[in-house]
């Protein structure tokens, strides 16, 4: 019966996809790393500092990154993107060759790939902060805060560092995905319909959850409105649900992408604007609809860039940065904390292009090395004891 499904599912797609290991280099995917890189960039500009206007009146690159500082955020539902795609299309690869899942292999892998650079970043800024007393934004935070950003508690109860609300959703994603896959085995529903509708209910779980939210809660609190968990799986579901055409529906997806691109271009870059042109804490919509749409928008934006194979979208600076862009984005806010005591406010443009530099340059220069010496080495080890069988 299960063979039966496998062959409904797959009759029409027997092309297996381009591979998208991230633990392989031969089989690593490189437009997927430039995407990544350029997530971590517009994050990073989110929480970057502009030079002042009465310092520069007519310093055109203000603007842009102005426009980066409004709508970097977004950057966060691209990587949720990415995650649910790339994750969900490890257990499809998985499903596909045995008929079902290892759940405790999978978690156990996810946990070396997310849990040693975030265990040292937390560490590492506990001994800074509480050990040698070095505060940069002199607001005392407990103990139990590191506490809780440690074990993917902040989006519900608060912690240290504002970044880690997004592994709490991820993480919380991770396991449920799991049940989900497990669930979907059992009962024979692997489909394109069931991914579909849980996609669909998840969309409407998230938007009638952050509007009752701003309604409940009308001024602006990003906690509430953007980080919790039940409101955000449906920006990593709409990766699954790509993954899915993506392993099992690929021909006929590599066709109508093909044949629309322009279109599958165009729309979600209109529909992409109005984050950069708005500030979300003087708009509720922002919260209500575009953490609806982005993922969409960043979703068909993935599949022509991944099925037309552009070769401006192979630019090995950037693969590089985003091949580290998960200590990147750990390392970012505690580096660029220390630095605005130093900069801010930043008043002529030589003071911006110093602090420009040293806030890209240091965090870049930090997630290699975090990768290099703590990420790596626990893959290494993660793929001796507990090997893949997607790969």
């Amino acid at each position: 019966m299960r063979s039966q499904i496998q062959s409904s599912e797959n009759k029409s797609d027997n092309q297996r996809p381009p591979g998208l290991s991230p633990t392989n280099k031969q089989e690593r995917n490189i437009t997927l790393d430039v995407i990544r890189g350029i997530a971590i960039l517009l994050v990073m500009f989110s929480h970057s500092l502009n030079v002042s206007k009465d310092a520069a009146p007519y310093f055109p690159p203000r603007l842009f990154v102005k426009m980066m500082q409004i709508g970097g955020w977004c950057g966060v539902d691209l990587f949720f993107v990415l995650s649910g795609f790339l994750v969900s299309g490890l257990l499809f690869n998985e499903f596909k060759k045995t008929q079902k899942i290892q759940p405790g292999k999978f978690l156990i892998r996810r946990g070396f790939k997310i849990y040693p650079g975030l265990a040292f970043f937390i560490l590492f800024t506990f001994i800074i902060e509480k050990v040698l007393k070095l505060q940069a934004d002199q607001v005392y935070y407990p103990s139990a805060a590191y506490l809780k950003d440690l074990l993917f508690l902040h989006n519900y109860f608060g912690g240290r560092w504002e970044i880690t609300w997004s592994l709490d959703i991820e993480e919380a994603f991770y396991f449920l995905l799991t049940a989900f896959f497990l669930l979907m085995i059992s009962l024979k529903k692997m489909k394109l319909k069931t991914m579909v509708t849980t996609y669909i209910i998840l969309v409407i779980i998230g938007i009638t959850g952050r509007l009752i939210t701003n309604l409940n809660h009308p001024e602006y609190d990003f906690i509430k409105h953007y980080a919790y968990s039940h409101f955000r799986l449906d920006g990593l579901f709409a990766g699954v649900l790509l993954a899915y055409f993506y392993h099992f529906k690929h021909n006929w997806l590599n066709t109508f992408i093909t044949k629309y691109q322009l279109l599958f271009i165009t729309i979600p870059v209109i529909l992409l604007i109005p984050n950069f042109l708005f500030e979300r804490d003087e708009h509720q919509w922002i919260s209500i609809f575009l953490l609806a749409t982005n993922p969409i928008c960043f979703g068909f934006l993935l599949l022509v860039l991944l099925e037309t194979k552009r070769t401006f979208f192979k630019i090995k600076v950037m693969a590089s940065i985003g091949r580290n862009s998960y200590p990147m984005y750990l390392w970012h806010l505690f580096i660029n904390a220390y630095l605005i005591q130093y900069f801010y406010p930043i008043n002529s443009i030589a003071v911006f292009f110093t602090y420009s530099a040293i806030y890209f340059g240091s965090t870049i220069i930090t997630g290699i090395l975090v990768t290099r010496l703590i990420e790596i080495p626990f893959l290494n080890i993660r793929d001796r004891f507990y090997p893949a069988k997607s790969i």
